[in-house]
């Protein structure tokens, strides 16, 4: 009797790992010497379109964005490790240093709207807070539009099945 394997069903965890392994952490070009290191995500070549196509999505009229990339391939780490709607907030939380949140608001024009959405919700809100929950914001709308894009990968894998 031949040895048949057989392929494992897809689940959230597997497409979301299987995606989270066409993007890579590549160590930025330094222009000269007293620059800092500095890293950013990007996607492998080889990738599905249905990923790039997403990514595009995400990013909006935004140009490639170093953060976007990061808060999508962080997206698709926590979904891969088993984190749902429910408790995506622990693996996608605003960074914890005002530097770094302060260079989040600061990269695009765009996330001033994030920081004043949450000026108009918690009005007593420090400017600290406001940036904090403004990336707080972005990180959770791309957790929720990757976490949908599984979600419609994984229906259309079952559909092919039933076929």
């Amino acid at each position: 009797m031949a040895n048949a394997t057989t392929t494992p069903p897809a689940t959230r965890e597997t497409i979301a790992r299987d995606m989270y392994n066409y993007f890579e952490y590549k160590k930025r070009f330094k222009r000269d010497e007293t620059a800092d290191d500095s890293y950013f995500y990007c996607m492998k070549d080889g990738r599905p379109d249905g990923l790039y196509d997403l990514v595009h999505e995400i990013h909006g009229d935004m140009l490639p964005d170093d953060y976007k990339y990061d808060f999508i391939a962080t997206a698709f780490s926590a979904i891969a490790d088993g984190y749902t709607e429910d408790s995506a907030h622990e693996a996608m939380a605003a960074d914890v240093s005002y530097w770094e949140v302060a260079q989040w608001h600061a990269s695009h024009s765009d996330r001033r709207e994030y920081a004043n959405d949450n000026a108009y919700n918690t009005p007593e809100s420090t400017i600290e807070e406001m940036q904090s929950n403004g990336q707080y914001t972005e990180k959770m709308e791309v957790f929720y539009a990757v976490s949908s894009w599984i979600d419609s990968e994984l229906e259309a894998i079952e559909d092919d099945d039933e076929e």
